[in-house]
């Protein structure tokens, strides 16, 4: 029932940091690895209803953003998310390619950055069948070309897994597998992909190439 499950996900509380506290040590656009943003979450987090700020870009939602590697292999998890809205809701990003799984910082998930470790923790297990062996932060990414990007904000973070096969649980993604660094080139090139897939692109071949 679309229509409950509208009314339940606008109706939960989602971790948000006003907009001006959120740059007030500088404002970028893309991926920023250097600057500690993480800081300013931890001071100026709060909880709103979702449906209250989806639209309202007063506040930016922090969103954890997570690419799954295998390390050794030098592949990246990849998926391109289903086209039938039952399949996925949001259908501003139907049908796109993606290495990236992300979701709203519930407030069942904590406070502060914990908060977003655990949110990021909890839609892995949700959406993928893969054993993490680690999960580090490597950065932010900002993008204000859309509605989207404007109501979020995303914290890159990167799961390492020894698993050699890793598969979409979620009816939301059509088909995801583990690919090699110059298929995601392609894909990037050739494929219609999420503005943050392509702006976390080089953090991803800088980690695995290091």
């Amino acid at each position: 029932n679309n229509h409950s499950y509208a009314m339940d996900k606008n109706e939960k509380l989602i971790m948000v940091i006003p907009r001006k506290e959120r740059f007030s040590i500088g404002h970028f656009e893309g991926f920023e690895g250097k600057k500690d943003y993480a800081k300013i979450i931890e001071s100026h987090f709060q909880h709103m209803k979702r449906g209250e700020v989806e639209y309202n870009f007063d506040y930016k939602q922090p969103v954890g953003y997570v690419i799954i590697v295998n390390k050794p292999l030098k592949k990246v998890f990849a998926y391109q998310r289903a086209i039938h809205s039952d399949n996925y809701r949001e259908t501003r990003l139907q049908g796109k390619w993606s290495w990236g799984v992300g979701g709203h910082v519930d407030k069942e998930d904590g406070v502060g950055m914990a908060a977003v470790e655990a949110s990021v923790l909890r839609e892995l297990a949700e959406e993928i069948s893969c054993k993490v062996k680690c999960l580090k932060h490597t950065g932010y990414i900002n993008y204000e070309n859309n509605s989207i990007g404007k109501a979020h904000f995303g914290l890159l973070y990167i799961a390492e897994t020894d698993d050699t096969n890793v598969t979409p649980k979620d009816k939301e993604m059509s088909h995801g597998e583990l690919k090699t660094l110059p298929e995601i080139e392609t894909i990037s090139k050739t494929q219609d992909v999420e503005e943050w897939s392509l702006i976390a692109l080089d953090a991803v071949k800088k980690y695995l190439n290091n």
